[in-house]
């Protein structure tokens, strides 16, 4: 147990310095929402009573920034593999589920520190806030774990980052758009609101908008529960498909 958590280390300080050096990258993930917020949030509406259009879309932006580069994090792990990266690490007995574990830890610190950014920013000038920063820091660690598996996944049959890229969009388009991102759930047409309940992100979005802005529509046991499973059976699917992968 004790050198798995050394190697799970190992593969996480190595990313760490990796996302240091992509500047440019960083700063991309923090403008993306704040402009959209800024040309498409207002002049101030409101959906009900409750919360203003900018700060639930702000949410949603920021669940949507958060999972996106989780599936490209993901995919970095196969690129290592054909460029030879981690070839030292893989002639050593280091377990593939450390590998991987450790490559999601690291992308759930970016996201961590992408997320508390943008909240700081954004609560200048919207009613973004860390209400319950323990749901939000839940959210973000299922939607992270389940999405860098869902990306190691998918490109473990994908060798091409030209098809990486465009079956990615392909499927997780309606996710997005089925999820509660950019406008509620309960607004959906009813055969689509059946569907945005089946959707893992549906969840992870909710509870996240729970956490940022003290605002749910479904009951918070529930997004608990789906996003422990979705997390937890990503991480061991992906974990599979990448030994498969390098015993092919």
């Amino acid at each position: 147990m004790t050198t798995f958590f050394t190697d799970v280390a190992t593969i996480l300080r190595r990313e760490l310095l990796r996302y240091r050096h992509e500047r440019v990258y960083l700063l991309g993930q923090i403008l993306l929402p704040l402009l959209a917020v800024v040309f498409i949030g207002f002049p101030g509406d409101r959906l009900g009573e409750s919360v203003d259009y900018a700060s639930f879309l702000a949410s949603g932006l920021l669940m949507l920034i958060i999972t996106s580069g989780a599936i490209g994090g993901g995919y970095t792990l196969i690129e290592d593999v054909q460029r030879g990266f981690l070839r030292p690490i893989l002639v050593a007995p280091v377990t593939r589920t450390s590998i991987v574990v450790g490559k999601i830890l690291a992308r759930l610190l970016l996201s961590i520190f992408i997320v508390s950014v943008m909240v700081l920013i954004l609560a200048l000038f919207t009613n973004l806030k860390l209400a319950h920063p323990l749901m939000a820091l839940g959210s973000l660690a299922a939607m992270t774990f389940g999405f860098v598996g869902f990306g190691i996944v998918l490109a473990t049959s994908l060798r091409r980052a030209e098809s990486f890229r465009s079956v990615a969009v392909f499927v997780t388009l309606p996710l997005y758009f089925l999820s509660g991102m950019f406008f509620p759930v309960q607004t959906l047409p009813g055969p689509m609101r059946y569907v945005a309940l089946v959707n893992p992100l549906t969840y992870g979005v909710d509870l996240f908008r729970y956490g940022t802005t003290d605002v749910n529509e479904i009951p918070l046991v529930a997004d608990g529960l789906v996003l422990l499973v979705f997390a937890v059976l990503m991480t061991a699917i992906a974990a599979r498909a990448f030994e498969r992968r390098l015993a092919g």
